[in-house]
């Protein structure tokens, strides 16, 4: 029912960030992962400084596998360090903590040799 009133919505007004924002992030509550990552990128394209779609198209391209555009989505959001402690969250999350772990060393702030971190 609420698919179909978004749908509506989106039909009406296709420039509408906000409307699409709305169905991607209902089709990624309902693990429709690729339509939501299509209507996200189209409300992003629209509202290119809006976090709330940046940070929904990052959740709806990581649950597709998609790390290097979910990154660079949570990064536009949030920046650069969030946007790496996201990723390795949602790798965490689907239990890949081999890769989270490579990611984490490769792009982490922290300095491994001293482990202390600069938190910008």
């Amino acid at each position: 029912m609420a698919e179909r009133s978004f749908e509506n919505a989106v039909r009406l007004n296709k420039d509408d960030a906000q409307n699409l924002n709305n169905l991607g992030f209902l089709l990624y509550e309902n693990q429709d992962y690729e339509k939501a990552t299509k209507y996200l990128k189209r409300a992003a394209k629209l509202s290119p400084n809006d976090a709330r779609i940046w940070n929904n198209l990052g959740l709806a391209q990581s649950e597709r596998g998609k790390f290097d555009d979910a990154y660079e989505s949570f990064a536009h959001a949030q920046g650069e360090y969030k946007g790496h402690l996201n990723v390795a969250a949602r790798l965490e999350r689907r239990g890949d903590t081999k890769k989270r772990s490579s990611i984490w060393r490769r792009q982490s702030p922290c300095n491994q040799t001293l482990r202390t971190c600069s938190l910008g």
